[in-house]
């Protein structure tokens, strides 16, 4: 696991808190990094890519 996303139930501010708290390690990592977070912050938030990116 790349990101760190606690497990719960999500708000739609909540969602954007999480997003927020990965964004320093999105933007450090490589291209293949940056994939693996968005896959895994799209997958667990139920959000499409482009509302995570």
């Amino acid at each position: 696991m790349v990101a760190t996303v606690p497990k719960g139930v999500y708000t739609m501010k909540s969602r954007y808190v999480i997003i927020k708290h990965n964004a320093k390690a999105y933007h450090k990592a490589t291209k293949k990094q940056k994939s693996m977070i968005l896959d895994e912050i799209s997958g667990i938030l139920q959000m499409n890519r482009q509302y995570v990116e």
